[in-house]
């Protein structure tokens, strides 16, 4: 059961908790992998919410921005970067593995590291005003 309440936060996390139950999911309208730290000073998620409201005529409590880091290589099962890969080779009819670290590998090396990613989410009936607000504001960013 969900509380009821008079104040303006629980009616909105209230709605929020009843979209989600009845599947009624924040939508994704723009996705960009940031690669330029001067970039991410450009996306303080706040000021960035203000300037989408503005610019789409939403509600700012109803844009959702997310900057997060996540590593490029997919982490080990045991959630830790991984520091080595295993090759495999097969000659001649007989295969051999291999464990080299990935820093003697230099395709994967140049790869590896972290990844700044910027994702704004909104509900669906405000789908397309956020998306044409995030591509004119961060249409340039790399």
């Amino acid at each position: 059961s969900i509380i009821f309440s008079k104040s303006s936060k629980l009616k909105r996390a209230r709605q929020l908790v009843e979209n989600y139950q009845n599947r009624r999911l924040l939508k994704c309208v723009f996705e960009r992998i940031l690669t330029s730290q001067t970039n991410l000073k450009k996306t303080r998620t706040d000021e960035l919410r203000l300037e989408l409201s503005k610019k789409s005529k939403v509600d700012e409590n109803e844009i959702f921005v997310d900057s997060s880091v996540t590593p490029s290589i997919p982490l080990a099962p045991s959630k830790n970067e991984s520091k080595s890969i295993v090759l495999i080779t097969n000659e001649g009819g007989k295969s051999s593995a291999k464990e080299m670290p990935i820093s003697e590998i230099p395709v994967v090396s140049a790869i590896s590291g972290f990844m700044n990613i910027l994702r704004i989410y909104t509900h669906q009936k405000y789908r397309k005003k956020v998306e044409i607000a995030a591509k004119s504001i961060l249409g340039d960013l790399k």
